[in-house]
Formats: structure tokens, sequence, C-alpha cells
């Protein structure tokens, strides 16, 4: 057997025996596992692309029982493929490995992007192979653009991976779930390896480290960009900014104001280009009454607040309600839901939610303090004149009775009952 797989497959059993399933990742691997698509996995670097890999193998070998021979796995973080960098050489150790073909086989390229031509090599196995069950991961969103979906036109199927929920935050680090633990969840994000780190500072190290990374890797080099300090401060102002309306003009201008050169073309550019590297997500408005999306004033959020506080900071009483903001949106996004930031007349609502038939009216808040935050939280959802149901999540430990319909939720049950929709 060729040496190097050998070395692969060795390291690989280590990390599937290491590996904790995520119960919601696990249940669409097995809807999909057996479909003849090429499976693509996308998500920011440290989100868990690798470990969703690494739960296809453990799920083939155990269920289908696969051996080694069946196995072709590239890991371009991995130093054993920092050699490999076109189609051509990943086709060529493709042969070495000597792979059974005439059995069903998997084949794994984790950041397919960092190889240059990897779609003709996937399109080829594709091609031959009527057994080949092929995954492949991104750091970008660029995987799938239409320079590499022409080829994989139609025949690809997206699994978007988000960080942890605050279950699985809690399961992973065998914490209970309670104010305490929100509070490090608020503090620290949700990427799984971060639940394992137990000094503070190595925590906020460990961030840093993944933002560079994805700011050096996925944006700077894999776009060509030679004015890389203009980014730090668009990347430093949106994080500021969190949860608030933006405009690549407003932007630019306050630029302007601090004597920095910076174009609405280039702002619009470099947000793009961090939006495909995960970074950042921006939510568009919808009119409730028009019933149609507005065009202009997106709210822009991060994929993880850690990764957001360990560049700019962690300042719970002045940002609190963002943090509960981004909490909300980050597991409705995990579990599936399309959200928009809803508008009725001179009136918003934080969030519309809506899966499928279902639409859920969401407006969150830190604490129902006294009738004045009361009438503004419920009195919003009041004007809504539909039947779908309202919401209000807050930090209240006790949940009050039902507001003229509106529900009101805790945090920490929203949270908790968000994936099985035990709400209502």
């Amino acid at each position: 057997m060729n040496i190097l797989k050998q070395k692969v497959l060795d390291i690989l059993k280590d990390k599937i025996q290491q590996t904790i399933p995520r119960e919601k990742y696990l249940i669409s691997l097995e809807e999909r596992i057996s479909l003849p698509l090429i499976k693509v996995i996308t998500g920011p670097r440290r989100v868990g692309k690798s470990y969703y890999l690494y739960m296809v193998l453990k799920y083939l070998l155990e269920h289908q029982k696969l051996v080694e021979s069946q196995i072709f796995y590239v890991n371009k973080e991995w130093s054993e493929f920092f050699h490999l960098k076109d189609g051509e050489e990943l086709e060529l150790y493709f042969q070495e490995c000597e792979i059974d073909t005439s059995q069903p086989f998997f084949v794994g390229i984790d950041e397919a992007q960092e190889i240059l031509g990897f779609e003709t090599f996937i399109n080829n196995i594709q091609s031959k192979y009527h057994n080949a069950i092929i995954y492949i991961t991104g750091s970008n969103s660029k995987l799938l653009s239409s320079k590499y979906a022409t080829l994989l036109a139609g025949r690809y199927l997206e699994q978007r991976i988000y960080p942890l929920s605050i279950s699985e935050f809690c399961s992973f680090g065998k914490k209970k779930l309670n104010t305490e633990t929100l509070q490090e969840y608020f503090a620290y994000g949700a990427l799984p390896q971060i639940v394992s780190i137990e000094d503070q500072q190595l925590k906020i190290e460990y961030l840093r480290g993944v933002y560079n990374t994805v700011f050096t890797k996925d944006i700077v080099e894999f776009f060509h960009l030679r004015k890389s300090s203009l980014l730090r401060k668009i990347h430093g102002y949106l994080f500021k900014e969190l949860g608030n309306l933006f405009t690549a003009n407003n932007i630019a201008k306050f630029f302007q104001s601090q004597k920095i050169q910076m174009s609405v073309d280039m702002v619009l550019d470099y947000l793009e280009y961090s939006k495909d590297a995960f970074l950042f997500h921006d939510i568009p408005r919808y009119d409730i009454k028009g019933k149609k999306l507005l065009e202009v004033n997106s709210k822009i959020y991060t994929f993880d607040l850690g990764i957001r506080n360990a560049v700019v900071g962690f300042d719970w009483l002045q940002e609190r309600e963002k943090y509960l903001e981004h909490i909300v949106l980050s597991h409705l996004l995990l579990y599936g839901w399309e959200v928009y930031i809803g508008v009725l007349g001179d009136k918003e609502i934080d969030f519309i939610a809506i899966k499928g038939e279902k639409k859920w009216y969401i407006q969150v808040c830190y604490l129902l303090t006294d009738e004045r935050v009361i009438e503004r939280e419920f009195g919003n959802l009041l004007q809504i004149q539909d039947n779908h149901p309202k919401i209000v999540v807050s930090m209240d430990p006790v949940e009050y009775q039902n507001y003229e319909g509106i529900q009101h939720r805790s945090l920490l049950n929203f949270l908790e009952k968000l994936d099985d929709q035990a709400l209502f």
C-alpha cells in the first residue's frame, strides 16, 4: 500500500474514534449518504466540516463495512498534502492509492478550493464510477461558484455547517444549561474546539488565530487582495456594528471622515469576499404589509460571537441586546430557518423566521423590566395582522403568561426546544 495513504488511514482511525457526533448532522447524513450526488460541505474554518467527514466515514465503516482499500481521503490542511497543488497531482495520487473501485468507495477532499482543478478530478470520478461516495468540503462559498459549478451542475447537494448550538455546547463540554454557561457561550462563541480549552487567554488566542486564518487564506490569498489593511479596518467596523443596519455608502463615508480613502465599490467588494468566506452574513429586511423584500439597509451579523469578541472585545453591559439577537439568529439558521428583519411601517420586528409553511415573528430583548418595555416588545407584534405565532424571547428566568395571544419564552427555553420545535 502507498506509504502516504497508510499514514493517512492511521490518522483517520484516531480522528474517527475521537469524533463526537452532532445529532442534527447525523440525521441529515443518513438521509443523504445514499443519494447519487456529490455532497458539498460548506462553512467557515474550524466549524467542524472535517469532523462531518469523519462522521461519514464512521457511518460507512459501521453500516456499509468499507475497508481501507475503499477509502480515498485528502485534507489540504494536513502537511502530508501540502504538495498536492492541482487536479493532475490529485489524480496521480488517486491512482497510486489503488482504490478498489469495483465496490462502493469513499472519496473525501477537505478544503477542496485549495487544489486548482479539483472539480475536474471530482467530475471524472463521478462520471467513471457509479458507486463512488463523494464528499468535498470548502471554507469559501466560491467553491460553488459558476467557475466550479459548471462541471458539477445539477449533481451536487450542499450541506452548510454551523457552530454548536447551546445544547451541543453543553453536551460537548459536559456543562449544565444555565446562565453561567450561557455567558461563556456569549463570550467565547461556539466553535467545537473552544469547548476543550480551559484557560481564558488561550481561548482568545485560539479565536484570533481562527480569524487570522480566515482573513489570510480565505479572503486575502483566495481573492488576491493587495490592500489587506483596509480589509481589517472594514472587519473591525462590521464587528462593532453587529446587528445594526448598514449600507456600503455609510461605511465608505465613515472611513472617509477618518481620512481613510475607501470607495463604495471597495466596501462592496470586500464585504462580498468576507461573506464568501462565511465570516459575515447580512439579513435582508422584509416589508410585512407590502409582502416584499427591501433592497437596502440589511443588518450584518457574524458566524461566531467568539471570533468577534476576540477581535474587538467583549462588553456585556453595552452590547447584551446584540448578543441575544445574534444567538437567536444563529440557532434559527442552524435549524434550517430562513430569516428576515421585519418592517411594519416605522416599527421593526427583530426576526421573521420561515421554514416551509411555518412562519414565526420574534422579538428579542434582555429583560421585560417594566410596562414600557413590555408594551414595546409585545406591542410591535400585536400590530401584525395574521395568525402566525408571535414570540417575545428574553433572559427573564420566569416566563410570562400569553399577552393577548403572544407567547413569551425565556432564552434558555427557546434555544433548547428550538431543535425539536416544542415551543408551542
